[in-house]
C-alpha cells in the first residue's frame, strides 16, 4: 500500500518493497500519441518529465513522490482516450492527485491562478459593478482580470490561511487584495516637481522645470499619472496653492480662472492612466499658510529659488 503524507516538508513514507516498485515503474518509457497545449500557445508531445519539473520547479515535494505524482497522472489521461489535452487540465489532474495523496501543503503550491472562462466572458461583456471609476472597455477588463488573478495570490501566498479565511467569512476585509504589491497612498507637495521637471525612473522621456503655471499643472498631473501606477489609492497633493503662488505672480483673475479650469477638467479627464481608471487624486487648499511653510524658500520657475 503506498502513502505519501504532507507533514509540511513534503517527506514521503513509502515501505521499501513497494517504493523499490514504484521507482521500476515510474522509469518505464512513455509511448503515447499525445499532445499538450502548453499555456505558452504552443503544442508539445505528451513527456510526463514536464510534470515533475513543475512539481519539483513549483513545491517542495520530494523528486520520488514528484515521479509517482506523474506517472499516476500519466495513467489516467491515457485511459481518457484523449489525443489532446492542455497545460492547465493537467495541473488540474496533477493536484487532484496531490489531494488523493494527501499532500495539500504541496496542491497549495501547485495552483494555477486565474478565472474560469465563464467569469472572463463576463469580465469582457459587462461593465465592472464593484469599481465605477472604471468606464468599461478593453483597458478596465485589462485591469479586472490582472486584479483577480492577483487577488488570488493574495490569499494563498501573502496571508496566512486562518487570515484568508477570515476575509472570504467576512469577518475582516483585507482592502485592495488586487494591487497587494503597492502601498496604499501617496502624499506628497508639487515642490519636486517644480525643482526637477519630469525625470522619472525608466521613462522613456523627461521634462526640465517648468517655467509657466500651465506647465507646472500639466507635469504634476502626469507626475499624478505615474505614482498612479505605483499606489493602490489616492495620491494627494498638500497645499496646491501655497506651492504653485510663486508662478502666479502678475497672473490676472481671467487666467487664474483658466488655470483652475486645467487643474480641474485634466484631473478629471486622465482615465487612461492604469487600466482606463481616473486618478483617485486629492488637493489640499489653504486658506492661509501654515506656520511650518512660513520660513520655506520657494520654488519659483524653472526650479529656482
Amino acid at each position: 500500500m503506498l502513502r505519501l503524507e504532507d507533514n509540511r516538508r513534503s517527506r514521503i513514507y513509502l515501505d521499501a518493497i513497494t517504493l523499490k516498485e514504484a521507482k521500476q515503474d515510474t522509469a518505464d518509457a512513455t509511448d503515447l500519441s499525445l499532445f499538450v497545449r502548453t499555456s505558452d500557445e504552443e503544442i508539445h508531445k505528451w513527456n510526463r518529465e514536464k510534470i515533475v519539473d513543475a512539481l519539483l520547479r513549483e513545491t517542495d515535494i520530494s523528486e520520488d513522490a514528484a515521479r509517482i505524482i506523474a506517472k499516476e497522472v500519466e495513467k489516467l489521461i491515457k485511459n481518457l482516450g484523449l489525443n489532446y489535452v492542455t497545460a492547465p487540465l493537467v495541473r488540474e489532474l496533477t493536484n487532484a492527485k496531490l489531494i488523493e495523496y494527501g499532500l495539500e501543503h504541496i496542491r497549495r503550491q501547485h495552483t494555477r491562478l486565474g478565472v474560469p472562462l465563464y467569469d472572463a466572458r463576463q469580465i469582457i461583456i459587462n461593465p465592472n459593478k464593484e469599481n465605477a471609476n472604471v468606464p468599461h472597455g478593453p483597458e478596465a477588463t485589462n485591469l479586472t482580470l490582472a486584479e483577480r488573478i492577483k487577488k488570488e495570490y493574495a490569499l494563498i501566498e501573502v496571508f496566512s490561511q486562518d487570515v484568508a479565511d477570515a476575509h472570504m467569512r467576512g469577518d475582516i476585509h483585507l482592502h485592495d487584495l488586487g494591487m497587494i504589491d503597492r502601498p496604499y497612498c501617496s502624499g506628497q507637495n508639487i515642490e519636486y516637481v517644480k525643482k526637477f521637471g519630469l525625470n522619472l525612473p525608466n521613462a522613456l522621456s523627461i521634462a526640465r522645470p517648468a517655467k509657466h503655471p500651465e506647465v507646472l499643472i500639466e507635469q504634476v498631473i502626469k507626475f499624478s499619472a505615474a505614482l498612479q501606477g505605483h499606489f493602490a489609492g489616492a495620491i494627494g497633493w498638500d497645499a496646491f496653492n501655497l506651492f504653485l503662488a510663486p508662478y502666479l505672480v502678475g497672473v490676472d483673475e481671467r487666467r487664474m480662472k483658466q488655470l483652475a479650469q486645467i487643474l480641474i477638467y485634466e484631473f478629471a479627464q486622465q482615465a487612461v492612466a492604469r487600466g482606463g481608471q481616473s486618478i483617485f487624486s486629492d488637493i489640499n487648499i489653504y486658506w492661509e499658510c501654515p506656520k511650518h511653510f512660513e520660513d520655506v524658500p520657494a520654488i519659483g520657475p524653472g526650479g529656482k529659488y
